[in-house]
């Protein structure tokens, strides 16, 4: 699958970072009180499809958390990557 985010080398980059925590929640904590987490979780087929699909199919979740007075925000942003499965 070539090109799937064609040209925006920053954002590939991010989403290969998130696939090699494949199937897991990373938390953390940025030095000025913003604390994120993310998610990567892929999205199983049904077992006659799964076979058929050339491609496996992943949820990918990260929500950033800070505090603004006594209230607690956060802002989260989801996305769906599709990645070619290997050829054997």
């Amino acid at each position: 699958m070539k090109g799937f985010i064609k040209g925006e080398k920053g954002i590939a980059l991010f989403l290969v970072l998130w696939v090699l925590t494949l199937l897991s929640v990373i938390a953390g904590e940025f030095g000025d009180s913003f604390r994120w987490k993310s998610a990567i979780i892929r999205i199983e087929q049904a077992e006659d499809e799964e076979a058929k699909l050339p491609f496996n199919t992943f949820n990918i979740t990260v929500d950033v958390m800070w505090n603004e007075g006594d209230k607690e925000k956060h802002f989260e942003i989801s996305t769906m990557k599709v990645v070619e499965k290997k050829k054997e």
